[in-house]
């Protein structure tokens, strides 16, 4: 069985039916015009000019030179400048850019190629422009069209509100996320309460406990009030966006109400074990995901953990009171008393389970650990339940009482606010999150075992030594993998993928770090994000200095927080006024970290085998230079061997360089200004006479409107020198030692 079910596994991940769309493919974009169906909300986010469309298209057809050919599989859509007026089961016919999931640019990034396989996503399509998307004549069934028309009608009696508060809601009681709750998500990450965004146990267990009670208040008996419950849950199952998480606690809420319609005990480690089934007989690529493991890790420690953790903790108290008898006039206060002490008492308990069984997959997956998880999670829990009871009322509520269900929703909305503030508000707690570096499956297998030895330690022989024992295990080896990487003896070069700009992370070779530039083509918070988990990955050490050579986005915006403890920028950073977008940078940077100037003519030690040079703006700027000429170029050199970064340096700045051979002169160069072409690029590299040259690119610069000139002069680059780039090679790696060794991500 279990050699069955590893094939199938393998079937699922390594094979696609012949007419999946992703056969159309290949490794560039192709043009293609595709018709097909939106199978989930299409959401919009961005700014007014930058708006982006996302959403599911089930593919059905394909224009080929023979004509339209069916073909299958699931399309993730992105439609720049936005199309609002899409919505859910819509036909529609798209112009655009096919092509597969990009893996990793980058160790440590995301791998978007490996979450898209697991959900059976393998091909993307870039439409660029709303002018090419068409909707078409509906041919959809009755049902279908009645299903997503009655999911569109409950949404939107949830917006009354503020449309972030309105997410929020959407995202509580239907499942959806938005892409614009991304800070949000982040910061519930952090604080390690992420989980509470998604339809859980615990939101169906509000949900349906609350239908029940309903049942029971108008006298309904226990079967006949479970009946109505089950019938309920399948409505919703209808509603809501179908997610593993949800799929498990349905099945295990169906086995609970079934169990008390047919009068049979309810074990909750069956129900757990039959939704693992089912979930993995539809789809077994779930195994590997993530929100899976995470969603059922936690609900066998809530099973196995909450009674043991209850009793360890609470035991002793638990046993003194239990011989209470209510009397007197004060009994109601005293019950109430009671009641709300016992409920206290299991909320802790299973709070630390929750987290308990949770925080090993969070660190393996995540590298995070929050030590204020568990405290948080249970002070989220009644607002939760605050926001989450008037809204499914008013969701009841829409149809007959229309003013009672707007009044509930937007009592929802105000609560929702506030939840939003508190979540926001969590980063201001000391200590937080702890970034870790990355741990193995051995280290999660130990963490794993030694909660199953402490469980079972009354059972086995020396079972308290044996899990004190696992426990000591898993604290040092967890500090063992939390090592920095080891000193490599020479100066090192990571230049990363991110896109059109431009960040370069150098690792002396007594083992510290410093940044030239931190900019990337992606949002703000994406950009750090990348340079952090690049970090964690590569086990270095925070930058202690960052350069930023000019006052372009795409050369400073990724600096990670908090920044450096020195940041370096030239003397003209600022120039623009305090209206800059640059120029405000720069002021919420002072009071971060310490903001020194760099003109040409000095240097510094980074430390005591690495020196930086500065050649370029002079202290005198000359007349007519742009941002891009006043770009701080610098020449790195350790050892014997050099680096040049000459920023975005443009004509008038190569010019004056290149007449200087003997200053520029080094064994590496990368490229200035993303390897774009200029009348002076050609003399100012042969000045360099690098062994080496780099390229932090989005695109080859080589493109089909390139003069005669630069066509050569990209060709006699690519013969006379070992050249590597970002838009081809992804990450690179470069070594100063006796060869210059080189290693890329392809």
């Amino acid at each position: 069985m279990l050699a069955l079910s590893a094939l199938h596994a393998n079937l699922a991940y390594y094979a696609a039916p012949g007419d999946d769309i992703v056969s159309y493919s290949g490794p560039t974009l192709i043009p293609v015009t595709v018709t097909g169906r939106i199978v989930a909300p299409p959401q919009t986010d961005g700014p007014e000019r930058l708006k982006h469309t996302r959403f599911l298209l089930e593919a059905q057809s394909v224009h080929t030179p023979r004509g339209p050919e069916p073909v299958s599989g699931i399309l993730r859509v992105g439609v720049r400048g936005g199309q609002e007026q899409l919505a859910p089961a819509d036909r529609v016919e798209l112009i655009g850019w096919l092509g597969r999931v990009r893996p990793p640019d980058n160790p440590g990034q995301y791998d978007w190629a490996a979450a898209a396989r697991t959900n059976d996503t393998l091909a993307t399509l870039d439409v660029r422009g709303a002018e090419s998307v068409r909707v078409l004549p509906e041919d959809a069934g009755l049902i279908g069209r009645l299903l997503w028309r009655w999911r569109m009608a409950t949404r939107s009696h949830l917006n009354v509100g503020d449309p972030e508060s309105n997410r929020l809601l959407t995202a509580l009681i239907i499942g959806e996320r938005h892409p614009a709750l991304k800070q949000l998500n982040r910061a519930m990450m952090r604080a390690g309460t992420v989980h509470i965004l998604s339809i859980s146990g615990a939101h169906l267990a509000i949900f349906l406990g609350f239908v029940y009670l309903l049942c029971r208040a108008v006298a309904l008996t226990p079967r006949r009030g479970a009946a109505v419950a089950l019938s309920v849950l399948a409505a919703y199952m209808l509603l809501a966006e179908v997610q593993p998480a949800l799929l498990r606690s349905a099945v295990m809420a169906a086995c609970l109400l079934l169990g008390v319609i047919l009068r049979r005990r309810h074990n909750g480690l069956n129900s757990l074990a039959a939704a693992a089934i089912l979930i993995l007989a539809l789809d077994p690529m779930q195994l590997f995901d993530v929100g899976f493991q995470l969603s059922f890790a936690m609900v066998a420690g809530l099973l196995v953990l909450s009674g043991p953790i209850r009793q360890a903790i609470f035991g002793r108290w638990r046993r003194r009171r239990g011989l209470v008898v209510f009397r007197g006039e004060d009994r109601l206060r005293k019950w109430w008393a009671f009641t709300a002490v016992d409920w206290f008492h299991n909320a802790v308990a299973m709070s630390l389970a929750a987290s308990l069984a949770s925080v090993p997959l969070v660190a393996f997956h995540f590298g995070l650990l929050s030590p204020w998880a568990p405290l948080l999670s249970l002070a989220l829990a009644p607002l939760v339940t605050a926001i989450l009871v008037p809204s499914y009322l008013a969701l009841a509520l829409a149809w007959p009482m229309p003013n009672a269900s707007a009044a509930l929703a937007s009592v929802s909305t105000r609560l929702s606010d506030l939840f939003m503030h508190v979540c926001q508000s969590f980063e201001h707690l000391p200590g937080l999150c702890f970034t870790l570096r990355p741990v193995d499956g051995w280290w999660l297998a130990a963490c794993y075992l030694t909660i199953a030895l402490w469980l079972f330690r009354r059972r086995i022989p020396f079972g308290s030594v044996f899990a004190a024992c696992g426990f000591a295990l898993v604290l040092f080896y967890g500090a063992y993998t939390q090592r920095p990487a080891p000193r490599s003896g020479v100066l090192e070069l990571h230049l990363l993928a991110v896109g059109g700009g431009q960040t370069a992370l150098l690792r002396t070779s007594e083992g510290g770090t410093f940044l030239v530039d931190a900019g990337a083509s992606v949002r703000r918070s994406d950009g750090a994000d990348l340079i952090e988990s690049f970090r964690r990955a590569g086990r270095l050490s925070a930058p202690s200095v960052a350069f930023i050579s000019h006052p372009n986005a795409d050369h400073y915006t990724a600096l990670p927080a908090p920044p450096p403890g020195r940041v370096y920028v030239n003397d003209y950073f600022d120039d623009k006024g305090p209206s800059d977008e640059a120029a405000q940078w720069l002021a919420d940077l002072h009071g971060r970290a310490q903001v020194l100037r760099l003109r040409a003519g000095e240097s510094l030690q980074v430390d005591p085998s690495t020196r930086v040079e500065v050649l370029w703006p002079p202290a005198d700027k000359p007349a007519g230079l742009t941002d891009n000429d006043t770009s701080l170029v610098l020449r790195v050199t350790c050892d014997g061997r050099s680096i040049l970064f000459p920023g975005d340096l443009a004509e008038k700045g190569q010019a004056a360089l290149a007449a200087q051979s003997d200053r520029v002169r080094s064994d590496v160069l990368v490229m200035p200004h993303h390897g774009h072409w200029s009348k002076t690029l050609p003399a100012f590299v042969a000045a360099v006479a690098p062994k080496l040259v780099l390229m932090s690119s989005g695109a080859d610069p080589h493109g089909p409107a390139s003069s005669r000139e630069a066509v050569e002069f990209y060709k006699h680059l690519s013969s006379r020198y070992r050249c590597y780039a970002t838009h081809r090679d992804g990450w690179i790696h470069l070594r100063l030692d006796g060869p210059l060794s080189v290693e890329t991500m392809r």
